[in-house]
């Protein structure tokens, strides 16, 4: 293995291409989703034992959902947080659901939402967040 190309493991090179192309590739909406459910499933099970404590234990799956969800998909644009947040309701509702078949504290949900579709987006750099701006920018001049 001498020669670079023949490494099959080696990333593509990102020579010429504009950074918030970069950026905006390396988004994954399905990573999202596989990061939203595999956080859920541990923040469910420490939420069910903290069960006593509810508003804590309702915004464990959350955090976990959220913060996993960031690590799998990358996401910097709205679409990431809006599935990260969905997925987070309606399972963490189906999981209440069975737990405790009643839906009647269902609002207490929302704020769990909310925490995982606001941990869910990637925080960009200065340089980053500059780029992406440009991208929109010059997309909505043209």
């Amino acid at each position: 293995m001498s020669n670079p190309s023949d490494n099959p493991y080696q990333a593509p090179s990102s020579e010429g291409v504009d950074l918030a192309d970069q950026l905006l590739l390396n988004q994954n909406l399905l990573g999202t989703a596989v990061g939203t459910v595999s956080g859920l499933v541990p923040g469910l099970i420490v939420a069910a034992l903290l069960a006593q404590y509810p508003f804590v234990a309702f915004l464990i799956p959350g955090i976990a959902a959220g913060l996993l969800a960031r690590f799998c998909g990358r996401g910097i644009e709205f679409k990431h947080a809006l599935l990260c947040a969905l997925l987070t309701f309606f399972v963490s509702a189906a999981f209440q659901y069975y737990l405790f078949q009643d839906l009647s504290s269902i609002l207490v949900l929302i704020p769990s939402a909310i925490v995982a579709a606001y941990l869910s987006k990637r925080r960009l750099k200065r340089d980053e967040s500059d780029a992406i701006y440009r991208r929109l920018t010059l997309k909505k001049s043209e």
